[in-house]
C-alpha cells in the first residue's frame, strides 16, 4: 500500500476503502471484511490517511489493474454510495454468510434474492407451483437455486423449503414483494470486480 499508494483511504459511516492500482492485474478485485466489534482504520503508516471516530465495521479493499483508472474510480463510487445509504450498515451487520454480505453490499433495486423457508415472511410460497404465485405486475422469477443447482423456472415448477428465489422488476414491484414477504433488499456484482468476503 505504501509503496503504490492513490491517496487517503475514504472512511465514512463506519467503512473503510482501502485502493490501489497494481500493474501485476488484469482486472479488479474487491476482498470484503466485516468487523463485527469496530476497529480503528488508519491508512498506512506515512500519515496521509483518513482516520474516523466511528468505530469501522466494513472494510472494502479494493485492487485494480494500473491500465483501468476509470473502472477503479466507478466502483469506489458505486461502493461508496452503498455505504452512504442509511440501510447499508444493518443489513450489512444482519448478513448470514458469504453470500448474504455480497448481496448487502450490491443492492439493486431491481433485483431480490430470497430463501424460501417455514420460519419466514415467504413461507405461504412453499408447495406453490410458480403460475400460483401471486407477485406484483412487472415482476418475474427469473432463477431458483435448489440444492447448489439452478433449476430454469416454468409454471409447473414447484417452490420448495430452501429455494432460493432470483425476482426481477421494475423497482416499485421488487419494493411490494419486499414489503411482502419481509425480505431484505439485495442485488449482484453485475460486471463488478471479483468479489471475496
Amino acid at each position: 500500500m505504501t509503496g503504490t499508494r492513490m491517496g487517503a483511504t475514504p472512511v465514512s459511516h463506519g467503512a473503510a476503502l482501502p485502493h490501489v492500482r497494481m500493474k501485476q492485474l488484469e482486472r479488479p478485485f474487491l476482498l470484503l471484511a466485516r468487523v463485527r466489534g469496530g476497529a480503528r482504520f488508519e491508512d498506512g503508516p506515512v500519515g496521509a490517511g483518513a482516520t474516523s471516530d466511528q468505530p469501522i465495521q466494513a472494510v472494502f479493499f479494493l485492487l485494480g489493474p494500473v491500465d483501468d483508472p476509470g473502472r477503479h474510480l466507478r466502483i469506489l463510487a458505486q461502493i461508496a454510495r452503498r455505504v452512504d445509504q442509511d440501510s447499508f450498515m444493518p443489513e450489512w451487520l444482519g448478513a448470514e454468510g458469504d453470500d448474504q454480505l455480497k448481496e448487502a453490499l450490491f443492492r439493486n433495486e431491481r433485483l431480490l434474492v430470497m430463501t424460501l423457508s417455514n420460519d419466514s415472511g415467504n413461507a405461504p410460497l412453499i408447495g406453490l407451483k410458480l403460475r400460483d404465485v401471486s407477485f406484483p405486475d412487472g415482476t418475474l422469477i427469473a432463477m431458483i437455486r435448489r440444492d447448489g443447482k439452478l433449476v430454469v423456472p416454468t409454471g409447473d415448477t414447484v417452490l420448495f423449503d430452501g429455494d432460493r428465489l432470483t425476482v426481477l422488476g421494475r423497482s416499485e414491484g421488487i419494493s411490494a414483494v419486499r414489503t411482502r414477504y419481509g425480505v431484505v433488499p439485495v442485488s449482484t456484482v453485475g460486471d463488478g470486480p471479483g468479489v471475496t468476503s
